[in-house]
């Protein structure tokens, strides 16, 4: 057996799910590798895909959101757009060349486009591969319904009929939740994860995360976060690749003791087992490594139809809060921040979630397969 990962660089949450099983696999002793099916697209596609796409998502909301119409769900995108389905499977005969030439016998999507590429190439050469899709989020991805893979991971029980209605045969579907490296299921030391970035366990700790942001929002929220929030309070903002936003927010808060900005960092369940609250982008795998950190989230307004997704059912589960507008969410986040008992409550809400063993129960499954042979 040689299993593929085959991500998708346009959103963190599918390569930090394809991260958490590429780490199960290896454990294991199966070989791996995961891969950017944006590798196989032409290098100007590829450039629309990763910039174009999120930036339309922005500009122009009502167009990728169309799937609404389809009783809540996103099932028809690309059936109504079959030229954006030819477009985005254009790389196939690449990647069917690129199976042959490598000998993988089996693939775990951790995206719908990898999942519409494969599905092209298996129906273009037979199926001639193992195939699986697994979640990144808690509803199923535009697109997914078009795909033709043997099994579908997804988050969680009450999603089933979603992904059964957008076109995923019942038969097909478990629910394994959403992969996360181990360093998030570690159990948590708040005292030792507060020492060590210099703060004392009582300290009130907010965890901003930036990455993958407009500049302004966040460079917003801080500028109000930082008016507003109690003295003895401390706020750390994770900036990752985001160097603009780094340096603009290092400049301004240099003198603001109470203010850290990071770009990049080792361990991020350190920081995580450090902080009282969370106010991140509504990602599915941010999510649910803040869960089972029993962290406290307030989402950012979601973008994506993936995003609305999380929101409504992190929400649900009482774990987490959101709101629309940078002195809405500021608010709310100081708000909570000094109300240890509405927190209190919120951590309840993550504890009653199961422990994330998802990662390891997907590689097990796949290795499961390993006597079984396409035909």
């Amino acid at each position: 057996m040689r299993v593929l990962i085959f991500s998708c660089r346009t959103e963190k949450g599918p390569d930090a799910c394809g991260k958490a099983l590429l780490e199960q696999f290896q454990k294991l002793e199966i070989p791996c590798k995961m891969e950017d099916a944006l590798t196989f697209l032409t290098s100007k596609l590829s450039h629309w895909v990763v910039g174009g796409i999120p930036r339309l998502y922005r500009c122009l909301p009502g167009v990728f959101r169309a799937g609404d119409r389809y009783s809540g769900q996103h099932p028809g995108l690309f059936e109504d757009y079959a030229s954006l389905y030819r477009m985005l499977t254009s790389g196939a005969e690449q990647l069917y060349s690129y199976f042959i030439l490598t000998g993988f016998d089996t693939v775990v999507c951790t995206h719908s486009l990898p999942a519409l590429m494969v599905t092209e190439v298996m129906r273009r050469h037979n199926r001639f591969l193992r195939t699986c899709f697994v979640s990144a989020d808690y509803t199923c991805p535009p697109g997914c319904g078009q795909s033709d893979l043997d099994v579908y991971f997804i988050s969680d029980e009450s999603l089933v009929n979603d992904f059964v209605r957008c076109g995923i045969g019942r038969d097909k579907v478990r629910v394994s939740g959403v992969p996360i490296q181990e360093q998030f299921r570690a159990p948590s030391d708040k005292k030792w994860a507060k020492q060590k970035l210099g703060l004392s366990l009582y300290t009130p700790h907010l965890l901003i995360m930036g990455e993958n942001t407009d500049c302004g929002p966040i460079r917003d929220l801080v500028r109000r976060i930082s008016r507003k929030i109690q003295t003895n309070s401390s706020v750390t903002v994770l900036c990752g690749a985001d160097q603009d936003l780094y340096e603009q927010l290092k400049q301004r808060y240099r003198e603001d003791s109470r203010i850290r900005v990071l770009t990049f960092v080792r361990d991020m369940a350190m920081l995580m087992d450090s902080a009282d609250l969370l106010l991140t982008t509504p990602c599915g795998v941010v999510a649910t490594q803040a869960v089972q950190k029993k962290l406290p989230m307030v989402f950012l307004p979601p973008v994506t139809w993936c995003e609305r997704g999380n929101v409504r059912y992190f929400i649900s589960k009482g774990i987490a809060l959101s709101a629309e507008t940078p002195k809405a969410l500021a608010d709310l986040a100081c708000i909570l921040l000094s109300d240890g008992e509405r927190l209190t409550r919120m951590r309840k809400g993550c504890q009653n979630q199961p422990d994330n063993t998802a990662a390891v129960k997907i590689a097990q499954y796949v290795a499961g397969l390993r006597g079984c042979h396409k035909e």
